[in-house]
């Protein structure tokens, strides 16, 4: 997995995960929400799960699991605009760039 094509330039947006699944917009700018794919990165200590989608997307226990301390470049569908975050053990922060992945 590599993150060519990532925008070194801009940060990341900060997101959330809780017990209900939040909702944050994936990126600032048209150029960058239109981007085939999303890098996350999960700090930890707590595992997540994620979905891109459009505003009303929502995460659930059977969307795409994020482990703690891991990075990963994922396809995201066209058109979406934001990421949903989910985690069982309560509040967890993770970051989100948007880019073309390798």
């Amino acid at each position: 997995m590599g993150t060519r094509n990532f925008p070194a330039y801009v940060d990341g947006v900060t997101c959330t995960a809780n017990t209900t699944a939040q909702l944050t917009q994936i990126a600032s700018t048209d150029t960058d929400i239109a981007a085939p794919d999303v890098t996350i990165y999960n700090p930890g200590p707590l595992d997540i799960k994620i979905k891109t989608g459009k505003a009303t997307v929502s995460a659930t226990d059977a969307s795409f699991p994020i482990p703690a301390g891991a990075m990963m470049t994922l396809r995201k569908e066209a058109g979406a605009t934001h990421v949903s975050g989910k985690c069982a053990g309560g509040a967890q922060t993770f970051f989100v760039w948007c880019g073309e992945g390798a």
